[in-house]
């Protein structure tokens, strides 16, 4: 309902704004120009009707009013034109709140008698905006006069006259007009034109909704037999609403009658059928006992080719029902949802559904639909490629993983070019090593060696704000998936190092050069692939010695002086211009071509350029010790020993002595260099055997390492697996073979079916929500008062709960609550009068968006007996505690020190424990909702000392590192 403005504002209604439609019905113009039609339905009943709406507003061009004397005299005695002006002004003169209601008995006298277009469509608007109701709040006895033109205005035989009509009566809401008006009204529900029957629809909607089945009579019966021959597509649709408030055993029928035809799709549109799911969801939701009745509808048009139909059908039965036919419909509809939609926006709200549907342990009906899902992985968003790679990994099994990695492995040159898609693959390659290493790693290791390793750093790190982040070097990501390929798979290492060699020369950056070097040295175990490590490495470093371009042109100059002088210089006999012979030297440009031949080249490489930049001795270090190694794995060949031991050695040296920054060389990088030269100098036995199986030991942990992880997830995977199995004791035991056929399809539905997801498990789960009760006033003041505070994901939700503990009501009461740090709340409570030795609970809603500590405080007021003054009573401050947005959550060890670099984050809180250090970590991650990063061994539980990393998310995150 909209207020009649004020006077300043011109209204008129929109009854009859568009009467007469065709041509030949207008004879002249409006004189006055509708600027905005603001159509309203008023449905209010008849003790509500003292306000009157407003459903557009008209231009005011009067200058000077006429007195009523005057419009009267010329609705009486004026020609057609001066009355259509007249009745103009006087329905400018009332939408401005004037009240003529003498001139409505000279309308009723001289007016409707006429049959002038004009004045008729005028009409129309005049007994909208006429005031209809006594002082005394009944109708006028004029407007009752008016209901014979009315109900000859509704059997009119020009269709746009009965239109017209309709929408205006759909206005009047006031039994005693309607009543004689109600039989002309149905008889329009047979008319053969849609216009009209849409019109007597609606305006029967207003009449039920208003005054209920007692008005309306057979109605049911004549929307049953309507909807039988309608064609149009919005009549029948609301027709159909109707029917479903006034007869609803009757729209059952009508329901089921198509379901049970051959074309249940073709019998009802996108429109209908939207319809039909919106009021299947309402009632069943306001009564669950009818589900076994009107959810076989939804099964069917959960078939239909609309995106809408399908989108609202999966809701509805994932909002009503549980049973394994419900929901593998449902996913059926997100799934055909996401083959068909392109907006990134509504794909993401689908994919936000399945994952509601992972939580609820409805996994085994989305399995079904893996590959479907796969086609997330190769979309245009970021976003919704982490979506449903989340979603994936929920749903992979021993099964499954050989079709995902084909799948990715399809997909990895696609993305070669792209940084943030290609740091997409990486991610997801990573944590699928974690589940399933072996059939990761065989497939994938060298597909993502070959695409990714020469991704050069600079582009890892060139994405956009709005893009999610990337790793700082996808190449050096790259490199630490084989290391732990080689190192878990011993049949990898051969074919990874072979791999990593023929890239080797064309990789440029310093922190992936030094962890191929480093696998080079560890796992080049063969002899042929040792070798092939030597020649790459000996090509990579060139001549000796590593010196800048500089000085190495100085020095190659020097050494062409030398073997210039040394040379033997040519001479010939030539004639000269008078005709005499002499003797002349030849001229230096061949001995210099022969002696340049001579001059070794200096090839320029990546890896030569980084010894001799480096900051620090760390690469030299590397490169050192992978020398070692490689060369004492030719032992068994005496004289290759012997050779490339000479190189080792020399090889070494040089590093030590190319970085060209002062200090370049640290302390522990020299000294790993000098143990490198020892091993190979002092050839003893057992020293090269122990220099050699440190690689080899750490290989064997980290086998080790994840053969226990594996072995302890197993009892967890398990448990869960349990879970979703699991009934309560009190749940009722149906038998589907003794219930009867009296639904139209046979589906698993059950009358005791409740949602799949309840408030908590669509917002949060229980263990997430603390809560705390507080006292916030005393025993004797005249109103007692406690708070309950629940910290939800992004609200805090304080209840008030308030007893007035006086004798008399306490008029005016109102509630005022602030938090400390600032924070707008969402809902805050109402003023109230509170009867004595009542109890009264509110609810206040905050919008949380920050980790820090606050509090909570506020004052209650009451209106005193004089009502000058109010007595206040101040609320007890309550602090809100920041780790109760705290949750502890999974991350693994590369993720965490990514955040640990990013982030900065202080906050103090006080804690005592007694005991071992590892049980005053144990206890410090349980208060502090954090959860233990560090793997912890039985010698860090016996420890006197012990270092750990902790992790938890708050309540507010988005971090993309999720468990």
């Amino acid at each position: 309902m909209i207020r009649r403005p004020p006077r300043s504002t011109h209204c008129i209604s929109s009854a009859a704004s568009d009467v007469y439609k065709r041509q030949d019905m207008y004879r002249r113009n409006i004189c006055f120009t509708i600027i905005i039609i603001l159509k309203v339905m008023a449905t209010t009943s008849q003790n509500l009707e003292q306000e009157q709406a407003c459903p557009f507003i008209i231009a005011n061009d009067i200058e000077s009013a006429p007195r009523p004397t005057e419009i009267q005299t010329t609705f009486s005695e004026g020609k057609i034109e001066d009355k259509v002006i007249a009745l103009q002004q006087l329905i400018k003169l009332i939408v401005q709140d004037n009240s003529f209601p003498r001139l409505m008995m000279s309308v009723l006298k001289y007016l409707v008698p006429s049959h002038d277009h004009e004045i008729k469509k005028l009409l129309l608007l005049y007994w909208e905006v006429v005031e209809k109701l006594k002082p005394d709040g009944t109708v006028r006895d004029e407007l009752l006069l008016a209901c014979n033109t009315l109900r000859g205005d509704l059997l009119h035989p020009n269709e746009y006259i009965r239109g017209k009509t309709l929408k205006l009566v759909s206005r009047l809401m006031y039994r005693s007009i309607l009543e004689p008006l109600i039989q002309a009204i149905l008889e329009n529900l047979g008319h053969r034109f849609s216009y009209v029957r849409r019109n007597a629809v609606a305006c029967l909607m207003n009449v039920y909704s208003a005054f209920g089945s007692e008005m309306v009579g057979d109605l049911p019966e004549k929307l049953e037999v309507m909807l039988q021959n309608e064609n149009d597509i919005s009549t029948k649709r609301n027709a159909f609403l109707l029917l479903f408030h006034c007869g609803q055993d009757k729209a059952l029928d009508y329901l089921n009658n198509i379901i049970r035809s051959e074309d249940p799709l073709g019998e009802a549109d996108d429109l209908m059928q939207l319809l039909i799911v919106e009021l299947v969801r309402k009632t069943c939701i306001a009564e669950p006992a009818e589900k076994n009745r009107y959810l076989p509808a939804v099964h069917v048009f959960a078939q239909s080719k609309s995106s809408a139909v399908l989108l609202e059908c999966a809701h509805t039965l994932t909002a009503l029902s549980r049973t394994p036919s419900s929901v593998r419909t449902a996913v059926q509809c997100y799934v055909k949802l996401l083959n068909v939609q392109n907006d990134n926006n509504i794909i993401l709200t689908i994919l936000g559904k399945l994952e509601e549907l992972i939580k609820a342990k409805r996994k085994t009906e989305l399995e079904e639909h893996l590959l479907d899902l796969l086609t997330t992985l190769i979309s245009s968003s970021v976003e919704i490629r982490n979506k449903g790679f989340g979603i994936i990994t929920n749903l992979i099994s021993e099964r499954t993983i050989t079709t995902i990695v084909d799948y990715i492995k399809k997909n990895l040159r696609k993305d070669k070019g792209t940084p943030v898609f290609a740091n997409f693959w990486v991610t997801c390659i990573e944590k699928l090593s974690e589940q399933y290493p072996k059939q990761v790693f065989e497939e994938l290791t060298l597909p993502l060696i070959d695409e990714y390793i020469l991704i050069d750093p600079s582009q890892s790190k060139s994405a956009t704000e709005d893009s999610e982040p990337v790793l700082d070097n996808i190449a050096y990501e790259v490199t630490q998936i084989a290391r732990k390929a080689v190192a878990l798979l011993g049949s990898l290492e051969g074919p990874v190092v072979e791999r990593l060699i023929a890239h080797f020369p064309e990789v440029k950056d310093s922190v992936v050069v030094t962890a191929i070097v480093w696998i080079m040295g560890e796992h080049g175990r063969d002899k042929e692939i040792a070798l092939s490590a030597l020649d790459c490495l000996k090509e990579s470093i060139g001549s000796f010695p590593i010196v800048p371009a500089i000085k190495g042109n100085v020095a190659k100059e020097e050494k062409k002086e030398q073997l210039l002088s040394k040379a033997k210089r040519k001479t010939k006999t030539i004639v000269l211009p008078d005709g005499t012979y002499a003797t002349q030297i030849v001229e230096e440009e061949e001995v210099s071509k022969k002696v340049e031949e001579k001059l070794p080249e200096e090839k320029k490489t990546h890896l030569r350029e980084l010894l001799i930049l480096q900051d620090e001795g760390f690469l030299s270090a590397v490169l050192g010790v992978a020398l070692s190694k490689l060369t004492l794995r030719l032992r068994e060949d005496t004289r290759l020993y012997n050779d490339w031991a000479v190189y080792a050695l020399l090889a070494i040296c040089s590093i030590a002595k190319a970085p060209t920054k002062p200090d370049a060389m640290d302390s522990d990088s020299r000294a790993r260099l000098v143990s490198a030269i020892k091993v190979l100098a002092e050839e003893n036995k057992g020293e090269q055997d122990l220099f050699l199986s440190c690689g080899e030991e750490m290989a064997r942990r980290a086998s080790k390492k994840l053969a226990d992880e594996k072995a302890a997830d197993q009892p967890v995977n398990q448990h869960r697996d349990e879970v979703k199995y699991r009934i309560d004791p009190e749940e009722i035991v149906s038998f589907r073979q003794l219930k009867g056929t009296h639904t139209a399809l046979n589906y698993e539905l059950e009358e005791s079916d409740q949602a799949i997801f309840t408030l908590e498990d669509l917002v949060e789960d229980k263990e997430s929500v603390s809560t705390h009760t507080y006292q916030l006033t005393g025993y004797t003041d005249p109103i007692y008062a406690e708070a309950v505070i629940e910290n939800h994901y992004h609200t805090i939700v304080v209840t008030l709960i308030l007893i007035n503990r006086s004798k008399k009501t306490l008029q005016n009461v109102m509630v005022e609550t602030f938090i400390k740090e600032d924070l707008k709340p969402i809902e805050r409570p109402q003023m109230f009068n509170f009867p004595p030795q009542q109890v009264k609970t509110l609810k206040v809603i905050y919008k949380a968006n920050r980790t820090e500590d606050g509090s909570l405080f506020g004052y209650i007021t009451y209106s005193s007996s004089s009502g000058n003054v109010p007595f206040v009573i101040p609320l007890n401050q309550v602090p809100l505690n920041l780790l109760d947005n705290i949750s502890p959550e999974a991350i693994s060890e590369k993720a965490f020190k990514k955040l640990w670099v990013e982030l900065m984050w202080e906050n103090k809180f006080d804690f005592a424990a007694k005991g071992s250090p590892y049980t005053f970590l144990q206890e410090f991650a349980s208060k502090a909702n954090l959860s233990i990063v560090s793997p912890l061994n039985d010698f860090d539980k016996t420890s006197n000392l012990l270092a750990a990393n902790l992790y938890g998310q708050t309540k507010f995150s988005t971090l993309p590192y999720s468990p």
